[in-house]
């Protein structure tokens, strides 16, 4: 009814020796109907849409349009930074050095790659451009199989 004036809402909340409790049900006579202005029933068809207007205004949920796994998960990586031992048999001051990873796996497709990234002054040949990917990016089975 679009002459109504009195816009009670019911509350679920009361209150019962002095604490605050949640009711079953509403009381009755505070559960208004839903308002909706007249020039809005005439704009509306059957199935519920409106006609010329935008789903805003229909008052049916707004459809999202389907967008496939591939482009949500496109250019999503997730990085560990890793290290490992590696056993120095020429030198008697050191007997492992430490050298840092970063792992790198790709939710697009479930590839991993392994690199090391480049520290100055190492002596060593280190990062991606000077060829010290351990493992280039590719699919990895599992242990069982």
């Amino acid at each position: 009814d679009y002459t109504q004036t009195d816009f009670k809402r019911a509350s679920r909340l009361g209150y019962a020796h002095g604490v605050m409790t949640v009711r079953e049900k509403p009381p009755p006579g505070l559960v208004p109907e839903p308002v909706i202005p007249p020039s809005f029933l005439m704009a509306l068809s059957a199935d519920g849409r409106a006609f010329g207007k935008s789903d805003a205004y229909s008052g049916m949920p707004a459809t999202e349009p389907f967008t496939p796994a591939y482009v949500h998960l496109d250019r999503e990586v997730l990085r560990y930074d890793s290290y490992f031992k590696e056993a120095v048999h020429n030198s008697a001051t050191e007997h492992y050095r430490v050298r840092r990873c970063v792992i790198h796996f790709y939710l697009l497709d479930g590839t991993v790659q392994v690199s090391e990234p480049k520290v100055e002054n190492s002596g060593m040949p280190q990062g991606e451009v000077a060829g010290s990917t351990f493992l280039r990016r590719q699919r990895v089975p599992k242990a069982s199989g």
